[in-house]
């Protein structure tokens, strides 16, 4: 089936799948929790997180490439859609700050 003219994209950045280990520390928590990447944009990131994050919560989220050479990413985000998924949830996150 061809697309018309009439298909446009309906976000303003590419999103890339991932499938990498997440590290990410709700503000205010004294270690990091561990997560599985899903997919990564210029604007956002999603994981999976065994346990629930409310919605609005800021993270410190750490990205962590498994190709050798590719730096991590790490921002700072405001979880923006949590869904249930098997026996952990599905995290949504606007990254809102990079750093270093």
């Amino acid at each position: 089936m061809a697309l018309g003219r009439e298909h446009s994209e309906k976000r303003d950045f590419i999103r890339m799948e991932v499938d990498c280990e997440v590290e990410f520390r709700p503000q205010g928590a004294a270690t990091m929790e561990q997560g599985r990447g899903r997919d990564l944009s210029a604007t956002g990131v999603s994981f999976f997180a065994e346990r629930e994050l409310p919605e609005d919560e800021s993270l410190e989220v750490r990205v962590l490439p498994v190709r050798p050479g590719v730096s991590p990413l790490h921002a700072e985000a405001t979880v923006v859609r949590v869904e249930p998924e098997g026996e952990g949830h599905s995290i949504g996150c606007r990254i809102d700050r990079l750093l270093e």
